[in-house]
């Protein structure tokens, strides 16, 4: 990470004068819960001490100009008005105009006059990892603006003003990267629950940490990368549809309309074993085709295409060659909403074995049912077992990026050995032989919960 004194000597050879500010805002690993928020269910993730960085002063018009620390990827310089239009599909640019089409959204009925600013950016945080850098650059620059400006929101309000701005990129997730960004709390994981949003910290048990090691396979931001990432909350949005229509048959308990997240015991006043099988007597395990869906829906294609299955372009999702898995996709999210319960009562009650066992039933619950995992994510969860870990699991939206182990802290420098040597030294020598030595010698590090985005005024 760049120092404040090189990114104030690079704002200065950039914009010819000095910052006023600095600002942070800390990425995110999720222990376990991928896949959730966006159905309304809880999640368990904690704000990290790695982060994107920035100084910046206010200008005088509606200007944002961003430069890069070190000018990987150039600058960008655009203007907070009422319709900003993104650049191509995957420019690192959007981000920024996310978060401030975001605010100018939100405040465009009080008619005001926005002010600009320009800023110099540095990140620590693994690009296409899986540890939401995206999000924490949309809340960053979001907090950025809404400081030049004097608009202040609460912190929830907040993460959810940020969460409806960032799919401005593309993407259509959930809440979760936003709220861990913004609410972070040092030494806390937060159990964050949906609907409405409520964010929980409590402490984990002593002795264990958070080693978090990239398989170097990077999650890209392209249309069609982006597209595969879609295709899991259009599928959990089409599963809702066809339980909507046919599950009050089978469980006289359920009213309409519901998502996903209202499928619980505690709101349905019956057992998990009665809602599982209730839920799987409606829905067929191989894939549907729109019409097939649609039919179990009660709707005409063109209904259900625009009411659940549209992309951030207005298009519908493309069907897949093997159809939409709508029973896979809804056993992962039943199951793992479970597993989130379960294991924040392990972490809270110091039981770090049974969380550990959680976060490997996790896994393989991403990659069985879930369909988001990659076969070098997969093989690096099982040398973490094999290296000691108590638990592993592939975090973030997957395909790629980054895993998260639960280790005990007494044992953390051997695991980190096992993995050097099994992982980045045997595994990925044979399958990737193309990923050069120092990417993998900077793979693995510790993590440990973190405050949450901040700013403040840079002293003299």
């Amino acid at each position: 990470m760049a120092t404040n004194k090189i990114l104030i000597n690079k704002f200065r050879d950039v914009f010819g004068r000095r910052p006023t500010f600095e600002a942070f805002a800390p990425g995110r690993i999720n222990l376990i819960g991928d896949h959730l928020d966006y159905n309304n269910c809880p999640v368990l993730p904690f704000a990290v001490n790695l982060r994107i960085s920035a100084v910046f002063a206010p200008r005088e018009d509606n200007r944002i100009c961003v430069a890069d620390s070190v000018d990987r990827r150039g600058r960008r310089s655009f203007e907070a008005e009422e319709r900003i239009a993104p650049y191509e599909t995957g420019d690192w640019g959007n981000y920024p105009k996310a978060a401030v089409q975001g605010v100018v959204t939100d405040k465009i009925g009080e008619r005001r006059r926005f002010k600009g600013f320009d800023a110099v950016i540095a990140s620590d945080l693994p690009q296409a990892g899986g540890m939401s850098s995206s999000s924490a650059f949309v809340v960053l620059t979001g907090m950025i603006f809404c400081a030049v400006n004097g608009f202040e929101y609460p912190p929830l309000g907040f993460s959810s003003l940020m969460a409806a701005a960032e799919r401005y990129v593309g993407t259509q997730g959930g809440g979760m990267d936003q709220a861990a960004c913004v609410n972070g709390r040092n030494g806390k994981v937060l159990k964050i629950d949906f609907n409405p949003l409520c964010c929980r910290p409590f402490s984990v048990p002593d002795g264990i940490s958070f080693v978090v090691a990239d398989s170097l396979i990077k999650a890209q931001k392209t249309k069609a990368a982006l597209s595969l990432y879609n295709s899991k909350p259009v599928e959990s949005r089409m599963a809702a549809a066809v339980l909507n229509r046919r599950l009050p048959e089978v469980l006289k308990t359920v009213r309409q309309p519901f998502s996903l997240g209202d499928l619980t015991a505690e709101k349905l006043g019956v057992s998990d074993g009665e809602i599982d099988r209730a839920v799987f007597s409606v829905l067929k395990e191989g894939g549907y085709t729109y019409e097939e869906a649609a039919a179990a829906a009660g709707m005409s294609v063109d209904e259900l295409k625009r009411s659940r299955c549209l992309m951030s372009d207005g298009t519908p999702l493309p069907e897949p060659p093997e159809g939409f898995a709508l029973f896979r996709r809804v056993r992962h999210v039943l199951t793992e909403r479970r597993r989130v319960e379960r294991c924040a009562r392990a972490l809270e009650a110091g039981d770090a074995e049974t969380a550990g066992r959680l976060m490997f039933e996790s896994h393989a619950s991403g990659r069985d049912d879930g369909g988001f995992s990659c076969p070098e994510s997969d093989a690096l969860t099982e040398i973490a077992r094999s290296a000691g870990a108590l638990g592993s699991r592939q975090t973030g939206a997957g395909f790629g990026g980054c895993c998260v182990s639960l280790v005990r802290s007494g044992e953390m420098e051997t695991f980190k050995e096992k993995l050097m040597r099994d992982y980045y030294g045997t595994y990925l020598n044979r399958t990737h032989p193309e990923i050069p030595g120092g990417a993998k010698a900077s793979a693995v590090f510790t993590v440990v919960p973190s405050d949450g985005a901040r700013i403040r005024p840079l002293s003299v």
